[in-house]
């Protein structure tokens, strides 16, 4: 029997358990196959998620933004190849239902029945997305080096799909933005306030003269956030749940579902982007459109990630959504489980890899090439990677989901 997947949380003064999704029981298996060799040891689980303690914060870090998340889990790491291989195995008899990969506070925010034609059609199509860009992709058909890199070229509907299969959900942007700020700690950066470097992590990768090669998810310790949470800023930008929109001035386990023609949203930056755009505070140079695939966004799921290159995006990290407490919320993106991408995050991987290399390390230099400018019109971005989480916000403020 397949164990069903909960989030917990801590309800007044006893802890109690409360199943976030059913799980699927004809679903092939998720991380039994996936070797625990994600981290900076290259031993740890990658599908491993971390718990948040929900609480109120200020989103992007303004005052007049204030918000407040319920309890949740979040994916540790963003989704790896290894872990999304497990997913095309079963693809695509594992495409979402109607309903599914809701956040269990937010109505409206499950998967709809006209995004299935935004969906590759078989697995072969889905493995042919996978491909978006020849220089930084990461998918293989066949299993290689880039197993714990994370997966890109993944499109909002996708890592959406993903998450459900995975018995979680994608982030909504202001539980992936609580926890990459340290809650209410409003830190100006995942690790805090010290600047960006290779130490914290993968950043301002020239593509136009660098190879600039993702690291195995999590090579980057010292810049892990608050709960521990790895490559929440730069490496692959995470899809969340959200459009990019007007944020209300208010708001509570809310999602803005109502798309201004700025299609959705994904967080943390990529490996290309300067360090002023890592910032905890920094969401309009991720904006997405979803449809479209960048090798710089990926999705990390939550338990209970305008025209870019494709490669720039990764699923991000799914989460898992715990039961809401009226004081606090909790909440995981797609690299764990609620996760959000988007999702919470999972706790993964055992497997040691034998050296960890750091993005400086990894950049291979390509000067004197003539490989093509991937900013170009018309190129999607490959590195940018999805997380899943969930939008807080009042009844107030147009397009949010209360």
């Amino acid at each position: 029997m397949i164990p069903r997947r909960i989030a917990c949380v801590v309800v007044a003064l006893s802890a109690g358990c409360f199943p976030d999704v059913e799980p699927n029981v004809l679903a092939l298996p998720h991380c039994e196959g996936v070797e625990p060799a994600c981290g900076a040891a290259g031993d740890d689980d990658c599908c491993a998620s971390g718990a948040v303690a929900g609480g109120g914060f200020d989103r992007v870090n303004d005052p007049a933004l204030p918000a407040t998340v319920a309890n949740f889990e979040l994916d540790r790491y963003e989704v790896t190849v290894g872990r999304f291989r497990q997913f095309v195995a079963d693809y695509p008899r594992n495409r979402p239902m109607p309903g599914a990969g809701a956040h269990p506070r937010i109505e409206g925010s499950g998967w709809q029945a006209e995004w299935d034609a935004m969906l590759p059609a078989d697995a072969a199509a889905l493995q042919l997305a996978l491909q978006c860009d020849p220089n930084f992709r990461t998918w293989t058909d066949a299993p290689g080096d880039k197993e714990m890199a994370p997966i890109n070229c993944v499109s909002w509907y996708v890592a959406f799909a993903f998450c459900a299969w995975d018995e979680g959900r994608l982030p909504t942007e202001t539980e992936w933005n609580y926890a990459a700020a340290g809650g209410n700690e409003q830190r100006p950066f995942p690790w805090g306030e010290a600047a960006a470097d290779d130490s914290r992590a993968n950043f301002g990768c020239d593509t136009a003269v660098d190879a600039c090669l993702l690291p195995t998810v999590g090579s980057t310790p010292a810049g892990d956030g608050k709960w521990g949470h790895a490559d929440l800023a730069g490496n692959v930008a995470e899809w969340v749940l959200d459009y990019h929109g007007t944020m209300g001035p208010m708001c509570r386990d809310c999602a803005i579902l109502k798309d201004e023609t700025f299609g959705r949203e994904a967080r943390g930056g990529d490996f290309s982007h300067p360090a002023e755009q890592l910032a905890t505070s920094s969401a309009s140079a991720s904006r997405r459109t979803p449809g479209r695939r960048s090798s710089g966004s990926a999705a990390r799921a939550d338990r209970r990630r305008a025209l870019v290159s494709a490669s720039r995006r990764t699923l991000g990290r799914c989460s898992s959504g715990s039961a809401a407490r009226n004081d606090v919320s909790l909440d995981m993106p797609l690299g764990s489980c609620h996760k959000s991408s988007s999702s919470a995050r999972y706790v993964h991987n055992e497997i040691s890899r034998a050296t960890s290399a750091r993005p400086s390390e990894i950049r291979q230099n390509r000067a004197g090439q003539n490989s093509p400018d991937l900013r170009a019109a018309g190129r999607v971005a490959v590195g940018t990677g999805a997380v899943a989480t969930e939008r807080l916000a009042t009844a107030g403020g147009g397009g949010l989901a209360p």
